[in-house]
């Protein structure tokens, strides 16, 4: 399984299409992927609280 998650920013709202593109190529080729919801928000240079980013990446590697 291949994780996502945005430890720092998240994709722009502009870029999702390529972002899902990019995922979609992976699981075409064989990979699970789980994108986390911090991947997908933006705001003021960061996807989400410090403890939400940190729980998801945690999570992820529980994984």
């Amino acid at each position: 399984m291949i994780g996502v998650t945005a430890p720092s920013s998240g994709v722009k709202i502009e870029l999702h299409h390529m972002f899902k593109r990019a995922c979609e190529s992976m699981k075409r080729k064989g990979y699970k992927v789980v994108c986390g919801e911090t991947v997908w928000t933006q705001e003021k240079a960061k996807s989400a609280s410090a403890k939400k980013r940190a729980n998801e990446f945690i999570e992820m590697m529980k994984r």
